[in-house]
């Protein structure tokens, strides 16, 4: 298929840099001849997502066509490009405008194992999104502002607190005197007391006391002091003194 010679008919013309051109059909039938237009020929704007028009000088007839200020649109980047369109009534073509597109970000703390991710602008959303084993909270996925990794935050690292508790056991002699342990460094105050107790005191009773000693030879509460006296120890206990002294 092969046509040459086609010029445009009178009170039509072809637009600047273009010439009349034919086209085999695609079914038996007229083939397709293009490039010729008429006076009054003009192109539409647009309706392309991602272009804004609100600065744009358009001269839209096709013989004369001339289009600037056509810029991107938010949430997307590039620079806008215009082309004319070829018939009456078409649109004008533009070009050159892609959508912002967010990456997966690599913060430590974030399990994206279930994530479901939309990454372009301005359609963006990413659901699915965890914290990563030792850590808690609830993670929240903002879009990047730039082509980039989107932000995630909301999942703290987990802290474990760990509580030493220092003890100090004292046990009374059956034949008088007593028996003391070391105490331990933070323990800076000596003690010296004399108690009188039944024969049949509670072991319970014998601890209060002696704990209740502490409390008051130091000035604070020891709540990491604990003094404990065998049951048989205080039955045995008529009247003894017993003797505490630090090692600082």
């Amino acid at each position: 298929f092969a046509v040459t010679g086609i010029t445009c008919a009178a009170g039509f013309t072809a637009p600047a840099g273009e010439t009349p051109t034919a086209e085999a059909c695609t079914a038996p039938g007229p083939y397709i001849v293009k490039g010729c237009v008429t006076d009054t020929a003009a192109c539409t704007r647009p309706a392309t997502a991602g272009y804004v028009y609100d600065s744009a000088s358009e001269v839209l007839n096709i013989l004369t066509f001339v289009v600037t200020g056509v810029t991107c649109a938010a949430n997307y980047v590039g620079t806008a490009v215009v082309a004319t369109c070829t018939a009456d009534t078409d649109p004008y073509v533009v070009t050159g405008c892609e959508p912002i597109m967010c990456t997966r970000p690599t913060t430590a703390g974030f399990d994206f194992t279930a994530a479901a991710e939309v990454l372009a602008l301005p359609t963006f959303e990413v659901t699915g999104v965890a914290c990563a084993t030792g850590y808690t909270g609830t993670p929240v996925v903002t879009a990047c502002a730039a082509a980039g990794p989107y932000s995630v935050t909301g999942c703290s690292e987990t802290t474990t607190t760990t509580t030493t508790t220092t003890t100090t056991t004292t046990t009374a002699a059956s034949t008088g005197g007593s028996t003391t342990e070391p105490t331990p460094a933070s323990l800076v105050f000596n003690i010296t007391g004399s108690f009188a107790f039944e024969a049949d005191t509670d072991a319970t009773v014998v601890h209060d006391v002696v704990q209740q000693m502490l409390i008051t030879a130091s000035g604070q509460p020891m709540e990491d002091v604990f003094v404990t006296v065998t049951t048989t120890a205080a039955r045995r206990l008529a009247t003894r003194r017993l003797a505490m002294t630090s090692f600082a």
